[in-house]
């Protein structure tokens, strides 16, 4: 809470109950809130105080919100924009997050777990990018002062290269976490899908290794496995939430844009050049079959080739929607029969080699059991559907909890509409 009150949020809209039902909301995790009904008092408002985020209405008499975003960027250029939005104008604000013009964007009606989660992710993102500026600056620092040292006080020169040494790491430690909290952005979507995508990049991670990457082509790879279906963000939920064999055509054309929105999402921030391209080339296929630009053999990126193998691998074990060590061969033996096809043989190589790791990651169930709500924990995989008494579908048979799920169900439960103990398998590893 001590972290919250740190941070001043600004919000701004034409609509008072608006106004009052985000303060009322946001208050709740103790930060500083201020709110305005006119964008020209608010930019006011900014010339004379500093704030962390801002969250701002589309549609506005004065003047629409993403114009208002825009002209707050020269006065508070490390702010958290967030566009709030009906879904008449989503376009607009997907095309304004690919730009790098906002952070994110929030659609009415909202539900006030999701915001308040949304905005505690966004606020970290932000103290996490701060805190990069603070250690480059502090890195630049230390490095003009080397230059003054006398360089025949070879004692001092080398406490200060390891003193270099250190925050470099530090920076390359912040960096992951940045990517990591980005992702987090994929998972307020589909939580499921966000654990995928950091299982993959888990996955990518030991095949690279295996093949000897290291570096920054080492880096790219296993940034791009965490960020891979970044696109998905711009995708209408109900097409997340169906299994892939049963989409239509349409629904399938929509499916395969993502790698190359997920592309134009991350192309235009400085040093993801090479980890765009890695993600836009990720459903490409070895022989040529793959999309959205039909690359073939050396001419896929050896990155996308690598995360392409731990994706296929992934979604095979994990399709009954939790990890089964049944389907453990089931993945292997699918993609050693289309190596050299669907598949680069030696990356195949490179996951056999590394097979005692993914044998061991994948744990068998116990058998379910029941467990109280109290005593739920995240992790923990349904093994029946959780319905209301009047049956209604809560939550589908096989879902992986999160807190967000839990304490759905604890509020459920509240209103006395459903039992108070789930049918659950143990937590599963990630």
């Amino acid at each position: 809470m001590e972290e919250a009150r740190s941070h001043r949020v600004l919000i701004v809209d034409d609509e008072e109950n608006v106004l009052k039902a985000l303060k009322r909301t946001f208050m709740e995790d103790g930060y500083r809130i201020d709110t305005y009904s006119s964008p020209l008092d608010a930019l006011g408002f900014i010339e004379k105080e500093k704030v962390s985020a801002i969250i701002s209405d589309f549609k506005m008499p004065d003047m629409n919100g993403l114009d208002f975003l825009l002209k707050t960027r020269e006065k508070l250029p490390d702010c958290v924009r967030v566009i709030l939005t009906g879904h008449a104008n989503l376009d607009t604000a997907i095309k304004a997050i690919n730009s790098g013009a906002v952070y994110g964007y929030l659609t009415k009606p909202w539900d006030n777990d999701e915001i308040r989660i949304f905005l505690r992710n966004a606020l970290k993102n932000y103290d996490l990018e701060r805190e990069n500026k603070r250690l480059a600056g502090l890195l630049d620092m230390r490095n003009k002062e080397l230059e003054e040292i006398n360089k025949n006080l070879e004692a001092r020169v080398k406490e200060q290269t390891r003193f270099i040494t250190d925050q470099f790491n530090k920076l390359k430690v912040t960096f992951m976490e940045t990517v990591k909290a980005f992702s987090k952005t994929v998972e307020l979507r589909d939580p499921d899908l966000g654990a995928h995508m950091g299982r993959v990049a888990s996955l990518s991670r030991s095949i690279a290794m295996a093949m000897s990457l290291d570096g920054q082509e080492l880096q790219d790879t296993v940034v791009a496995a965490w960020l891979h279906d970044i696109g998905k963000i711009g995708l209408p939920d109900v097409l997340l939430r169906k299994d892939e064999n049963n989409l239509n055509s349409e629904e399938s054309g929509l499916l395969r844009e993502h790698p190359a929105l997920g592309e134009l999402c991350l192309m235009g921030i400085p040093g993801f050049e090479d980890v765009s391209t890695i993600v836009r080339h990720h459903h490409e296929r070895y022989n040529g079959s793959g999309y959205p630009d039909s690359l073939y053999e050396k001419y896929i990126p050896l990155g996308s080739r690598i995360i392409n193998v731990a994706d296929t691998f992934d979604r095979i074990v994990y399709s009954r929607g939790y990890g089964h060590p049944e389907l453990v061969d089931k993945a292997w033996n699918y993609i050693k029969g289309f190596s050299g096809k669907l598949f680069d043989p030696e990356v195949v190589k490179a996951l056999g080699d590394v097979e005692n790791l993914w044998r061991r990651s994948i744990k068998r169930l116990d058998m379910a059991r029941k467990v109280s709500l109290d005593n739920l924990e995240p992790g923990f995989v349904l093994a029946e559907d959780v319905k209301t008494k009047s049956g209604l579908l809560l939550l589908p048979k096989g879902m992986r909890l999160n807190k967000l799920h839990i304490m759905r169900i604890k509020n459920f439960h509240s209103a006395k509409a459903i039992k108070g103990w789930l049918l659950v398998l143990r937590q599963m590893d990630k």
